[in-house]
């Protein structure tokens, strides 16, 4: 009994962790395709998403079922809306960085 008791407890951190970086990089790569929009970065930055994606379905359909892993997924693509939403784009600049020289 106790055993699966602390199984469930590490499916569920091991849950939290995936939807906590899964939020965070998701979020991030948004910001980034939209600052570098015009480039041909953004290509890179798309297909680094849809790595992502995968990525993030496979490891919640290792300890998931299906029904379990979509609403995950969909409460996992609502906390990067609202992130989106409160917290808007982030613009990363393009600009060279000069560092003082000594």
């Amino acid at each position: 009994m106790k055993t699966a008791k602390t199984n469930w407890i590490g499916t569920i951190l091991s849950c939290l962790c995936d939807i906590a970086g899964f939020v965070t990089i998701t979020y991030l790569l948004g910001c980034a395709d939209f600052s570098f929009s015009k480039s041909p970065v953004s290509i890179l930055l798309f297909a680094a998403n849809c790595w992502l994606y995968s990525l993030f379905w496979q490891n919640l359909r290792r300890y998931l079922s299906r029904g379990t892993a979509i609403l995950v997924t969909i409460l996992a693509f609502s906390c990067v809306a609202a992130l989106l939403y409160f917290v808007g784009f982030l613009p990363f600049g393009t600009e060279p960085v000069r560092l003082p020289l000594f």
